[in-house]
């Protein structure tokens, strides 16, 4: 799927940038060779205006409203 994605994103001439993604997806692109493919960062950029930098990854308003219902 991500290298789909990222082959999309190539050719309409835009980049894929992973961020904070799991120790087991970066061991899994590790593993399988395709780590150089893409552009990773540890953590999402804040949006602009935005200054909270101690929210965790995974922990703000776009994962929330990307996955109502789910509760820890």
């Amino acid at each position: 799927m991500l290298l789909c994605l990222n082959r999309r994103a190539n050719r309409a001439g835009k980049s894929l940038v992973l961020t904070a993604l799991s120790p087991r997806v970066t061991r899994l692109l590790r593993l399988t060779g395709a780590e150089h493919l893409f552009t990773t960062h540890t953590r999402p950029p804040s949006p602009p205006g935005e200054t909270d930098a101690t929210t965790p990854p995974g922990q703000g308003k776009l994962r929330s409203a990307l996955t109502p219902g789910i509760r820890r």
